[in-house]
């Protein structure tokens, strides 16, 4: 290769980076003024952001939970005729309440059946044998537990649904464990 073409590449080069520097730097303001927002937008007089500063007494710690029901049955979907287990966990916050008198009414499709009382076992629970016969097959079984307390009563619900004799009650997939 000849100085002259090497020259001539060069100096081409040269120009043609000079004009896309311009022409960039000829764009930059028009993008600039697309992109450009209002200095202060206007308030809507809908909106009125409010502060609150926190009083002087407020602590960052927060309240402690109080006492709550668990309830679960041992199986969501039971076969049709098969008994099922509904637990009841009974907590001041995260601590098992021991002696706490439990009760559970069970909501078949012919009406409401009782269970209990019973006590809470030093760990908290409590729990109870219902049957699922005669329920229709697939509707909601809704069981609610009251838990009496010190003089107070405390709630907790749950739910199953009966499965048809012989079908395969639903198990999660994958397995857990597997």
């Amino acid at each position: 290769m000849r100085w002259s073409e090497q020259h001539w590449g060069a100096r081409v080069r040269s120009r043609a980076l000079t004009i896309i520097l311009l022409g960039g730097i000829g764009l930059l303001p028009m993008a600039l003024a697309a992109c450009d927002l209002p200095a202060q937008a206007a308030p809507s007089p809908n909106f009125y952001p409010v502060i609150h500063a926190p009083s002087p007494s407020a602590s960052s710690t927060p309240a402690p939970l109080g006492y709550t029901v668990g309830v679960w049955p041992s199986d969501f979907t039971p076969l049709e005729g098969h008994s099922v287990t509904i637990f009841v966990a009974f907590l001041d916050a995260s601590v098992p309440v021991a002696g706490a008198r439990v009760t559970i009414q069970v909501q078949y499709a012919r009406g409401w059946m009782t269970f209990g009382p019973r006590g809470t076992n030093g760990a908290g629970y409590a729990a109870f044998t219902v049957p699922s016969r005669g329920q229709p097959p697939a509707r909601p079984v809704v069981v609610t537990a009251t838990v009496a307390y010190q003089g107070q009563t405390y709630t907790g619900d749950s739910v199953f649904a009966t499965m048809p004799a012989g079908a395969q009650s639903p198990k999660a997939t994958p397995n857990p464990g597997d």
